[in-house]
């Protein structure tokens, strides 16, 4: 009888062990980085575009004030990701050269929304980006092309 009830005992707490240290970040990914590649232009006060890889859809990058301490601009942006009925959004922050043409960024994803809990995951990781503009003196449109990686915190 001392058997059975040390074997039952047993069975149980591995099979709550097992359910207790299920990863904690579920989704496509399974916490491996997600990598995409942004193509945009500039309306005015905001960036649109697309953002394509291991995520598909719409970008738009909305901009706030910005500082400027000689040719670098300190940017900073809210981003909204849109895939269907899905939004993923976040603050980036991040630095343009205007001699060079070339922008950096990092942020964080803040807010996920949508009819079920697909992308949730990913809030809390952060973003990190870096890319090429055209010359937005050129009298062309002012586009910019990089990549976004999206990381697990």
């Amino acid at each position: 009888m001392r058997k059975l009830v040390f074997a039952s005992l047993t069975a149980c707490m591995l099979a709550l062990m097992s359910m207790l240290s299920a990863p904690a970040i579920a989704g496509p990914c399974c916490g491996e980085a997600l990598k995409c590649t942004i193509d945009l232009e500039f309306s005015g006060t905001a960036w649109e575009g697309t953002i394509t890889g291991d995520i598909n859809g719409e970008l738009q990058l909305i901009e706030r004030p910005a500082i400027w301490i000689g040719p670098i601009q300190h940017y900073f942006e809210d981003f909204v990701i849109t895939i269907g009925e899905y939004t993923i959004e976040g603050p980036n922050r991040g630095v343009w050269n205007s001699g060079t043409l070339e922008f950096k960024y990092t942020g964080l994803v803040t807010k996920v929304t949508g009819e079920d809990d697909a992308w949730d995951y990913l809030v809390g990781w952060k973003t990190h980006g870096k890319g090429d503009t055209s010359d937005p003196f050129s009298g062309d449109p002012f586009t910019a092309e990089g990549t976004m990686v999206l990381v697990p915190p």
